[in-house]
């Protein structure tokens, strides 16, 4: 029983020890470090290798990152280079405007322009046709600003707008520059040094050449950057004619017939006239506003009115013998018919006691302004007399201002 015991742990014995040794395959080995090691030749050469690569791994990354890290910062310099460099663009337009005066019209112009610190580059105008074409240049920050005031001045027949963005012609025009310039120098330089005539006469004619295409180069990179920095804006300004037929003349009355609210049509052809009582009493009966001109003088020797201001608000006066005899009233009507004829709007009819008067709106084709005419009798010795007061207003703002200064006037 005793030696079977010894036997059985005999055996067990022998098992454990091989499980042992076989577990030894199994543990996985650390690579032995040597901080003591003061030289590599103590360092296994499994060891070398296994660092060796490791520091190989370690540099190509870093050279990897490196690598990356400047590419983007590259592109980065690029894109903030391209955003924070202005665009250099053209802006040029034109406008083909319809107005009613061809004067009061270039004064807005001139106005918008100031307001924008810009200038009149050229202008041509043609008063016999009532035409103008202005070429106006304004900063480039103000150009569709300028272009919505120009808008405002008349009726638009037609427009165009164009850009074009010169900032790649102008970055290469200013390398082409550089290049011709350093290139230029350095043959001034071989240009001292050289002695052959030959080879002299060779250079400065390569030099010239050069000096040309610079001087060329220089004038396009001025004109760039002159149209980029001013906008051009071209206008051309015209009125519409009034149509041959839009005055229809029915009325049986002459100086009727003739009346047109924008020239004076009712004269004395006896300057005696304007000194007689009749002429004399009317004409100290008005009573000139403190914001209009007298003008009584040049009135008499043909001139349009007799008061007007910088507005434009003109004031004439005129006489006609009654024959046929009238009153205000028949008067007022044969006006009013014929007004109506001629498609004008009766904004008021007014029947005072001394004085018959119409306030009228005159749409002529792309022309509008106001007219009001007034009319009453004045009776001297054996002479009876049409007195007519006209008024012509340019603007409705006009018309609203002094209308009633004007009733109040006569």
């Amino acid at each position: 029983m005793i030696i079977f015991v010894k036997n059985y742990l005999l055996l067990i014995l022998v098992i454990v020890l091989y499980f042992i040794s076989c577990s030894g395959y199994l543990v996985k080995k650390e690579p032995k470090s040597y901080p003591e090691a003061e030289d590599v030749s103590q360092i296994p050469a499994i060891v070398k290798r296994y660092k060796s690569v490791e520091s190989m791994r370690d540099s190509s990354q870093d050279n990897l990152d490196v690598e990356q890290k400047s590419v983007i910062q590259q592109q980065e310099a690029i894109y903030n280079q391209e955003n924070t460099t202005k665009r250099q663009i053209i802006y040029e337009s034109q406008l083909n405007i319809q107005v009613r005066r061809i004067e009061h019209a270039i004064d807005n112009i001139k106005s918008i322009i100031d307001s924008y610190k810009g200038y009149i580059e050229s202008s041509q105008i043609h008063q016999e046709r009532n035409e103008a074409r202005i070429k106006i240049r304004v900063p480039v920050d103000k150009f569709f600003n300028a272009l919505d005031d120009l808008f405002k001045i008349g009726y638009i027949s037609s427009y165009q707008i164009r850009a074009e963005d010169v900032t790649k012609k102008l970055q290469d025009v200013e390398s082409r520059l550089n290049t011709l310039k350093k290139l230029r120098d350095r043959l001034y330089e071989l240009f001292k040094n050289v002695k052959d005539v030959k080879q002299k006469a060779k250079i400065l004619k390569e030099i010239n050449r050069l000096t040309a295409e610079i001087e060329e180069l220089e004038a396009k990179q001025k004109f760039l950057k002159d149209k980029a920095t001013y906008s051009t804006i071209e206008v051309y300004l015209s009125t519409k004619e009034r149509e041959e037929n839009s005055i229809v003349k029915i009325s049986p009355f002459d100086w009727i017939r003739k009346i047109d609210p924008l020239k004076r049509t009712i004269f004395n052809t006896d300057l005696s006239f304007y000194e007689s009582f009749v002429a004399k009493e009317i004409f100290d009966s008005i009573k000139i506003p403190s914001d209009f001109f007298n003008n009584k003088e040049k009135f008499i020797k043909n001139d349009d009115y007799i008061i007007y201001n910088s507005s434009g608000v003109g004031i004439r006066v005129g006489f006609i013998e009654n024959e046929p005899v009238g009153s205000k009233d028949f008067w007022l009507l044969a006006l009013k018919e014929e007004f109506l004829k001629r498609k004008y709007n009766i904004l008021m009819e007014k029947k005072g006691s001394k004085l018959n008067y119409l306030h009228t709106e005159i749409i002529d084709g792309v022309n509008q302004y106001y007219y009001t005419i007034g009319i009453w009798t004045k009776h001297s010795r054996d002479k009876s007399y049409v007195v007519i007061n006209e008024i012509y207003y340019p603007e409705k703002e006009y018309f609203e201002k002094y209308k009633k200064t004007i009733e109040e006037l006569f």
